[in-house]
């Protein structure tokens, strides 16, 4: 999961860093949000986190929940750059989670340009 990783050309494609390719020159620009692991979010929190902001099916909120906490961080969402900060947005504000009571806030997410 490298700077390097692009997902395919649509703006709903998530977390597949095995699947590699490079939008053609006269597209615009994508980018990759990352979403960075801590010690202050149970996997349970990302998992309603990505279900709500992103739609995805609990399986796949679930893979990458635990590649989060495996890697240290997960490529969550790949899409041009109004959408994919419109995500980062949606996941650095997506409030605290209750279950740890040392969690101040939202999770890190940062954007990556493929």
């Amino acid at each position: 999961m490298t700077s390097s990783v692009c997902e395919p050309d649509t703006d709903t494609e998530f977390g597949d860093p095995e699947r590699k390719s490079k939008a053609p020159a006269n597209h615009a620009p994508r980018y990759n949000v990352v979403l960075w692991d801590d010690d202050h979010h149970t996997v349970g929190y990302v998992m309603k986190m990505l279900q709500e902001i992103l739609k995805l099916p609990e399986a796949k909120a679930f893979e990458l929940a635990e590649a989060v906490d495996d890697n240290g961080k997960a490529i969550v969402f790949t899409g041009v750059k109004e959408p994919a900060e419109m995500r980062q947005e949606q996941i650095t504000s997506y409030g605290k989670d209750h279950a740890i009571a040392e969690c101040k806030g939202s999770m890190t997410a940062t954007l990556e340009r493929c």
